[in-house]
C-alpha cells in the first residue's frame, strides 16, 4: 500500500462510518446470488466497550476500508463489516484491518475468530484463508442460510 494508513477505531455515528457501510450493503445485496440472504445488521451495542469495536482504514486521511469485531460468546469474536473501497482493492486494506481486529481481540482476551462471508466472494475468502481462517460449522443465523460460509480461527 503506497501513501499514508491508518486504521482507527470509530463508533458507528462517526460521519465516516455511514457512506462505507451504505456502499459495503449496496454492494452485498446487488452481488448475493439468487436465493442468497445478507447478514448485514451491526446494532451500536456490539461494537461499544467491552462488546466489540469498529475500524476505519484511512488513506491519506480518505476513509477507504472498514472492519468490526463483536462478542459473540466468551472468548469468541465474530468479524463483521469487512469491506474496502473497490476503487483500491488489491493493496493491503483489507489485511490492515483484519491484522488491527484480531490484535484487538487477542488484546480483549479473546482466543477465537469467527466469520461469515459468501463461498462466491473469492477475495475474502483468499484473505481470510492467508490469515489462517478454515472453514467451520456455521453458528447462529447462519445455520440455516444456504449462501453462508463460515470460517474460524484460533489466536494464539
Amino acid at each position: 500500500m503506497s501513501g499514508d494508513l491508518s486504521v482507527v477505531a470509530r463508533s458507528l455515528d462517526h460521519p465516516d462510518v455511514s457512506p462505507m457501510i451504505e456502499r459495503l450493503n449496496h454492494e452485498l445485496i446487488t452481488t448475493e446470488p439468487e436465493g442468497g440472504t445478507c447478514h448485514i445488521t451491526l446494532p451500536p451495542e456490539d461494537v461499544s466497550d467491552g462488546n466489540g469495536a469498529f475500524f476505519v482504514a484511512y488513506v491519506e486521511g480518505v476513509p477507504r476500508a472498514c472492519g468490526a469485531y463483536r462478542r459473540i460468546a466468551p472468548g469468541i469474536a465474530e468479524v463483521k463489516r469487512m469491506w474496502a473501497d473497490p476503487d483500491i482493492r488489491g493493496q493491503g486494506l483489507g489485511a490492515a484491518v483484519l491484522r488491527t481486529i484480531e490484535d484487538a481481540a487477542r488484546t480483549e482476551g479473546y482466543h477465537e475468530l469467527r466469520l461469515e462471508t459468501g463461498l462466491h466472494l473469492a477475495a475474502a475468502v483468499r484473505l481470510y484463508r492467508g490469515f489462517g481462517f478454515a472453514e467451520c460449522t456455521p453458528w447462529g443465523d447462519y445455520i440455516d442460510s444456504p449462501m453462508s460460509y463460515c470460517m474460524s480461527k484460533q489466536l494464539g
